[in-house]
């Protein structure tokens, strides 16, 4: 008997609540980040900042949108490599192939051996072969002996500092903006290159395993 389903994401995605309104629009594929960039991820969607509404009431729904960034991280389909603070490659090309439920963590196709030559993982980040998405390391995920994916550290409301950076410019007015909370969203989906995703009705076959 089936107690429950649940669609896992194939998309790292989360809402980061600005503590002001965005002070003026971003573009797509912007970069949000600390202001070292040790910690970074994408925008995911276009922030256009808007007129102040007439009445209290639409102006306050205006800054309640206003606040609410949303960011992407890592894709299932995505290739990695591991670095460490100085941008050197020890792990090159790993291909995640899924996300933890937790929504912080990545599991990879093909695992790899143990490495003692490995500086310990909290030296050591996720990077995006476009260098768009990096992401620190918290812990291994192990088994055997073999390195089957990794938890990953993300910003911290009260902690981190976040910085815009548009087509490789940064705004003064979109540096170092706090935030209070970083929630988990689930309203976005990741097309892998080459498919199509429309919103006609269409028949979805599930096969149970034993």
């Amino acid at each position: 008997h089936v107690v429950a389903a649940s669609l896992g994401s194939s998309l790292m995605q989360w809402h980061l609540t600005l503590s002001a309104p965005l002070p003026e629009s971003v573009p797509d594929g912007a970069r949000v980040a600390t202001f070292d960039e040790r910690l970074r991820l994408t925008l995911a969607h276009a922030m256009t900042v808007g007129p102040t509404a007439a009445t209290a009431a639409g102006q306050a729904c205006t800054e309640e949108h206003e606040r609410l960034l949303p960011v992407c991280g890592f894709k299932v389909g995505d290739r990695v490599d591991v670095v460490d603070a100085d941008q050197r490659v020890w792990v090159r090309g790993l291909l995640i192939g899924a996300l933890t439920a937790e929504g912080n963590g990545v599991l990879f196709e093909q695992g790899f051996a143990e490495d003692e030559t490995l500086p310990s993982a909290d030296e050591l980040a996720l990077l995006a072969r476009d260098g768009s998405i990096r992401l620190p390391l918290v812990a291994w995920t192990l088994e055997a002996g073999r390195v089957l994916g990794a938890s990953l550290q993300l910003f911290h409301p009260g902690v981190d500092l976040i910085c815009i950076v548009a087509e490789g410019h940064r705004s003064p007015n979109l540096e170092l903006l706090a935030f209070t909370e970083l929630t988990v969203r689930r309203d976005g989906v990741a097309v892998p290159r080459g498919h199509l995703a429309h919103s006609g009705s269409h028949d979805i076959e599930m096969v149970l395993e034993e």
